[in-house]
């Protein structure tokens, strides 16, 4: 399976924890809390509008902070095979 299989949680459920822990250090600390939160990484997951809340940023921001991480661990993976 490739990461955007694994983090694509409308495809996958179940979407490799591990995996996305162990990629996460490539990312901005920006970048990283929203994946942790969105992911449930170490704490609850969260939806989108509790994030933006939590971190006091619009919901857009929520979403394109998740999109560009994932782009960016998506090329990360893909260097690494």
């Amino acid at each position: 399976k490739n990461v955007e299989y694994l983090l694509d949680d409308e495809k996958n459920e179940d979407y490799d924890l591990e995996l996305l822990i162990s990629f996460i250090s490539i990312l901005t600390k920006k970048e990283q809390q929203v994946i942790e939160l969105y992911y449930g990484i170490n704490q609850e997951k969260l939806r989108y509008k509790d994030i933006a809340k939590k971190l006091n940023i619009s919901i857009q921001r929520v979403y394109q902070r998740k999109q560009n991480a994932i782009i960016k661990l998506k090329q990360y993976y893909e260097k690494q095979i």
